[in-house]
């Protein structure tokens, strides 16, 4: 309720500022309101379009419940067309509103559109007035139509469910969100390819006595109809999509995730468990506090590799154990920590040198930085070269908090 009524105000205070005064001025509620955009190729060629859409007056009317209602405040439409441009104007063609793209909350594309290559979509959005980019883009492992029939869990939208998502995600470190403008920066980059967030759509079940037709598509309602229902679909932020250029090559799941943010040094939490080496009862969970990282090239004549710092600081969460933790304990915990997480960064390593082939990291751009003119000497062969680098990388953790307690909470013998 409260994420509503913050919404609607910013909705009419956003709009009250753009059409005062103005020749062109237009009532809100002759806006159809776009708050998230979902693009995906079509079965029989061109382009599909779907975005959920605001009603200001039904939002502020009903505290954005009610959506299956005839009179509900968030619909889902659809379009086709050749191209985006076209997509996009078939919308407005069909909407008894004029459609409103400047408080889009968050960008969506289909997983078979994303292997085609999305650069003739994303120069529609650079060109376009009203397109945002300071939004997330993300890219769904699958149809984004499956995106649309998903029903918010806690948000009474599905942008403002993917936007939590978003923010949730960044504190576990295993999810990923790119915002538009950084796409666009890192797709025009001779050093660096793209990456952004996966978004998954999951299968939940089905509350006692709920209903198929709030999501809008799912049920046939603002499809056309025709279209059978589906079973009750949950939205999941995990893991990250990986680009060559504009084409989608590959994913990383959650603990290569993770690895990729511990090498950009963009760990902002995390829990890492570990247990003591020969006595797997003495289990810990480390909550991380601080992570800084570091690449290194070193240049030795002609050859070139590359060397990855972390330093983390963690706090003790959870301890399972019967041991005392002592200053040895502390050590061994340390260590412990740093294997976990020096495994998870060379599996995203092994996987993105290896399998996709490109660079992700930031090291051609490190190399430029720091040795301009030995990156001259890469730089037309960056590419093909980076699969074959030597990386080492080297982590030192410490264990900075322990607590309250300094042992396991005693349990008496009875």
């Amino acid at each position: 309720m409260e994420m509503d009524k913050k919404l609607v105000f910013c909705l009419l205070l956003i709009l009250g500022l753009a059409t005062s005064g103005c020749w062109d001025y237009q009532e809100i509620n002759d806006l159809a309101i776009v708050l998230a955009a979902g693009v995906d190729s079509h079965r029989e060629g061109g382009v599909q379009l779907l975005v959920e859409i605001a009603k200001p007056e039904q939002m502020a009317g009903n505290g954005g419940g009610g959506q299956g209602s005839s009179g509900k405040p968030i619909e889902i439409l659809e379009s086709v067309g050749s191209t985006i441009h076209q997509a996009q104007r078939n919308l407005h063609w069909r909407s008894s509103r004029d459609v409103y793209w400047a408080h889009k909350q968050v960008l969506i594309i289909g997983e078979d559109l994303a292997r085609q290559g999305i650069a003739p979509l994303l120069d529609w959005f650079e060109r376009d007035h009203q397109a945002r980019h300071s939004i997330p883009l993300l890219v769904t492992n699958g149809p984004v139509r499956n995106v649309f029939q998903a029903q918010p869990e806690l948000e009474s939208t599905l942008a403002e469910e993917i936007i939590m998502l978003i923010e949730h995600m960044e504190k576990q470190s295993q999810g990923y969100g790119t915002m538009l403008k950084d796409f666009l920066h890192c797709l025009s980059s001779q050093v660096q390819h793209p990456v952004t967030g996966r978004l998954e759509v999951i299968q939940k079940e089905e509350p006692h006595g709920g209903s198929l037709a709030g999501a809008g598509i799912g049920g046939g309602q603002g499809a056309g109809g025709g279209m059978e229902p589906v079973p009750p679909r949950a939205l999941r932020l995990a893991g990250l999509a990986v680009f060559k250029g504009d084409r989608l090559v590959g994913w990383l799941d959650e603990r290569e995730t993770r690895g990729f943010r511990w090498i950009i040094g963009e760990v902002k939490g995390a829990l890492v468990d570990v247990t003591v080496p020969g006595e797997p009862q003495n289990k810990v969970t480390l909550e991380i506090a601080r992570a800084d990282s570091v690449i290194i090239p070193q240049v030795k004549g002609e050859q070139l590799s590359f060397t990855v710092r972390v330093k983390t600081q963690a706090a003790i969460g959870q301890y399972e154990g019967t041991l005392a933790l002592s200053p040895g304990l502390f050590s061994t915990l340390e260590a412990a920590c740093s294997a976990v997480i020096r495994q998870e960064m060379e599996d995203s390593l092994e996987r993105v040198q290896r399998e996709y082939r490109v660079d992700i990291f930031g090291f051609g751009k490190e190399l430029r930085r720091r040795y301009p003119n030995v990156w001259r000497k890469w730089e037309g062969k960056w590419d093909s070269q980076f699969p074959l680098l030597p990386i080492e990388v080297v982590v030192e953790s410490k264990i900075t908090n322990s607590g309250l307690v300094t042992s396991r909470v005693p349990v008496a013998q009875k």
